[in-house]
């Protein structure tokens, strides 16, 4: 088993919704997670789950207006990925994660981005210790 801490940076590509012509973003977050590997040593597969929290800037823009708004988002997934050890000590982990996301506040106007279901996939390194 482990204790996954993670920081980064999210950019949201530009998309049309129902309420605006588009839609953009970027901002930070950071997550918390748990993995159990299958086998003794962990390296091989895993299966876990984790939760990322997001303050999102979104820019968004009607045929008339442009604003952003900011927002607080929660993303709590399950996630499944294998484990590539290094010299013992650096690691490589690709993963795929299966999650929901839920805008827990905004401020400014509502925006589409923040709810729903979300497929994510990522690469993370590290060192043991």
């Amino acid at each position: 088993s482990s204790i996954v801490v993670r920081a980064g940076y999210n950019k949201v590509n530009l998309q049309k919704t129902a309420t605006h012509d588009g839609e953009e973003g970027t901002g930070w977050g950071g997550s918390i997670g748990y993995r159990y590997y299958v086998g003794v040593i962990p390296r091989r597969f895993f299966i876990g789950l984790r939760t990322d929290v997001w303050n999102m800037n979104i820019h968004h823009s009607t045929p008339v207006t442009e604003s952003t708004s900011k927002l607080t988002v929660l993303q709590p997934g399950l996630e499944t990925g294998y484990t590539l050890l290094i010299n013992e000590q650096f690691y490589i982990t690709p993963s795929i994660t299966a999650s929901t996301q839920i805008t827990l506040a905004t401020k400014g106007d509502k925006v589409d981005y923040g709810q729903g279901f979300k497929p994510m996939a990522g690469i993370s390194a590290g060192w043991r210790f």
